[in-house]
């Protein structure tokens, strides 16, 4: 029993093979284009708005299109149809995600720099700990459960 521990222990020393680490850098790329570029484009149309109204969403805000003018336009619709008001401070995502992709991005490159498995083990236990708590998180601030009504 202590050879094999003796053998897991010594493999988790081991260093990364050099396609490993040129993978890791490779993953990076998308996670810095999520931190900077819009995630999403919602481009609604109507005959009243023959241009339509965009509302463009980024980890850290929603903003609207045509210079900001088309959120507050939207914000003024969905009062009519009884939705409530689109504000960035209504969205606790926008508040931690680009936190936690500064850090994933930062554990990353760590683990492509020390070079070893044991770095790599702890990057992706992290990660997963870190979507569990997203999903709980978001859960909560949706009312618990999730659920279709």
């Amino acid at each position: 029993m202590s050879n094999r521990l003796e053998r897991f222990y010594a493999s988790l020393s081991r260093p990364l093979l050099p396609w490993t680490r040129a993978a890791l850098v490779v993953v990076m790329i998308p996670l810095v284009f999520a931190a900077t570029e819009r995630l999403w484009t919602l481009h609604f149309v109507a005959p009243q708005y023959p241009n339509g109204l965009d509302l463009h969403v980024y980890t850290y805000t929603i903003a609207g299109g045509n210079d900001g003018i088309d959120l507050p336009e939207i914000n003024t619709l969905n009062h009519y149809v009884g939705m409530k008001k689109l504000d960035p401070a209504d969205f606790a995502d926008l508040d931690f995600i680009p936190f936690a992709l500064g850090v994933l991005l930062l554990l990353t490159l760590r683990v492509a720099a020390i070079d070893d498995v044991r770095s790599l083990i702890d990057l992706a236990v992290l990660t997963v700990i870190g979507l569990a708590l997203w999903n709980v998180l978001t859960r909560a601030d949706r009312g618990g459960g999730g659920e279709a009504s």
